[in-house]
């Protein structure tokens, strides 16, 4: 009796407490890209309002299958910041949770976005032979509405416009930039609890690096599949609403959060895109990326981060000082391409751009490519414009946050100390401590001394303009002389996307419902399915 009481009294006061809870899902964008190593990248982008109570400890997304990893997360407070996240994989749960940094308040509005490859999430499909197919079923709150729920399925690379089934029937289709047909879903104001349930079908022969999954539920746990996902997350909340009330918390509230990438051409430009993304796709776009500058602009992003030093230009020796969670997903993966000599791993280094790749591709997907190379050009132009009005004492400044934009630029060692010059001669404290300085004394052979073994020297501004555009310029030569065989490597690992010139194309096709019967622990398509709801709190 004496357990029972508190628990009694615990549920009596749940109803009061939840009275106080009301939020809304503004909107939840989600991008599925399939590769044809069997990979799905899934991508979030969800908008919670809170109408009353506050969100202060967690946001959680349902991941769809066991093996999901991920890649990169961002949470939209003032402006994008890393998200303080885990992954939770407990007793047939999977799901990634957010820490908000600062409550989610009444009247606020919150994004939250994240990427995560997951694997084991297709299944081939027993009604089509030849067939793989997955169903995905977007992160759902028992107690919120979602008003704008928008889905895209970007199919393998070489599927037919006249090759796949899909239910239900998409709302639109079209023939992205790279030929990939991409499938498209929108749903508004749907009520409390409601789950959009979707599969689609291809042949198997676009997808060769497709492994036969061991996740795979017997029919016994499909059936009892949503009963306990349900018993579950009761008790989740029941537990949570009683550590609550006895730690004197007395809000609660349910919402989710989701990642970065959205991806219909009415969206313009995709805005969103790093320094070193934005490289590589206006680099691309001329056919021919410059890997080694590339290359050098995540090493000196990994210098301004604290977690790289350059000990040496030529030849190129590189010290990691651990592995930088701060650093984006590209310059964590950099530095484990550091050998123990200091140099860097070619193999390694291909990989970390098919990486990029990849994230550029899947970005830009459903955006206007055309609108989002212009809109870089125009950052970069607006950089340099920037940089060149400000007044001397304000040069060192704008340099620092602009720097690697400025980099984009080909003329960039011309462009730098025209920009850097000012009305009069100015001269200026040139500081190794300063990472935007640091590329000034990787100008002189034969190494590139550690900021501590060198003192700050007062230098003309357009002295000290020219030794950082030469410095990046030798330190793009070393990499180039370095890694020879970097473009051959890269190609050998990223398939070339034979991208359209043309505007897209709308297809018009009837969506034939496939009804994929592999492994599901969720419904119809017996594909992997992402089962698990959301919540907060």
């Amino acid at each position: 009796m004496s357990r029972i009481l508190p628990l009694l009294l615990i549920s009596m006061l749940l109803p009061a407490l939840a009275q106080g809870l009301s939020y809304e899902i503004e909107k939840e964008y989600v991008i599925l890209q399939i590769e044809p190593d069997g990979v799905v990248l899934v991508e979030y982008n969800l908008t919670v309002r809170v109408l009353s109570g506050a969100i202060r400890r967690f946001v959680r997304v349902g991941a769809p299958a066991p093996a999901f990893s991920v890649v990169e997360a961002w949470e939209y407070l003032d402006g994008p910041e890393p998200a303080d996240y885990s992954e939770i994989s407990e007793d047939g749960y999977y799901a990634v949770e957010f820490h908000p940094k600062r409550p989610i308040e009444v009247g606020e509005s919150r994004t939250f976005q994240f990427l995560m490859e997951v694997r084991g999430f297709l299944y081939r499909d027993e009604e089509n032979p030849g067939n793989l197919g997955l169903e995905f079923w977007p992160s759902w709150f028992e107690d919120a509405p979602v008003r704008d729920l928008r889905v895209m399925v970007i199919l393998p690379p070489g599927v037919g416009t006249g090759e796949f089934r899909c239910f239900p029937d998409y709302d639109s289709a079209q023939v992205l930039d790279d030929g990939r047909v991409a499938l498209y879903w929108e749903r508004a104001d749907l009520e409390p609890g409601y789950i959009f349930k979707l599969g689609v079908s291809f042949p198997e022969e676009y997808v060769p690096g497709y492994e036969e999954s061991e996740w795979s539920p017997s029919p016994e746990e499909e059936d009892g599949w949503l009963f306990w996902t349900s018993v579950l997350a009761f008790s989740f909340i029941f537990f949570l609403v009683a550590g609550a009330f006895i730690a004197a918390y007395s809000e609660m509230k349910k919402s989710e959060y989701e990642p970065p990438f959205i991806f219909i051409e009415g969206l313009g430009a995709q805005d969103r895109l790093t320094p070193v993304e934005a490289a590589y796709l206006l680099k691309l776009e001329k056919g021919k990326p410059d890997y080694p500058r590339i290359v050098s602009m995540m090493i000196l992003d990994l210098v301004r981060l604290g977690c790289l030093e350059v000990e040496s230009v030529e030849p190129l020796r590189l010290s990691s000082k651990g592995d930088c969670e701060s650093a984006p997903y590209y310059g964590r993966r950099l530095l484990r391409c550091i050998d123990p000599g200091g140099g860097l791993d070619e193999t390694c280094v291909a990989r970390t751009l098919k990486v990029i790749h990849r994230a550029v591709e899947r970005k830009v997907a459903g955006y206007s490519r055309k609108a989002t190379i212009e809109y870089y050009r125009k950052r970069v132009a607006d950089a340099w414009t920037r940089l060149a009005s400000a007044e001397p004492e304000e040069k060192e400044a704008v340099l620092r946050e602009e720097l690697l934009w400025l980099m984009i630029d080909e003329d960039f060692h011309d462009k730098l100390r025209s920009a850097m010059r000012p009305p009069r001669r100015v001269v200026i404290t040139v500081d190794p401590s300063v990472w935007v300085w640091r590329p000034y004394y990787w100008s002189s052979p034969p190494a590139a001394p550690a900021p501590v073994r060198v003192q700050p020297a007062p230098v003309d501004i357009v002295k000290a303009a020219d030794g950082i555009a030469r410095g990046i310029e030798r330190t793009v030569s070393s990499i180039a002389s370095a890694l020879e065989g970097l473009a051959d490597k890269v190609a050998s690992v990223v398939v070339p996307a034979e991208r359209a010139r043309s505007a897209r194309r709308s297809i018009s096709v009837s969506c034939i419902c496939a009804c994929v019967s592999c492994a599901c622990a969720c419904a119809c398509v017996s594909c992997a399915c992402a089962c698990a709801g959301g919540g907060a709190g």
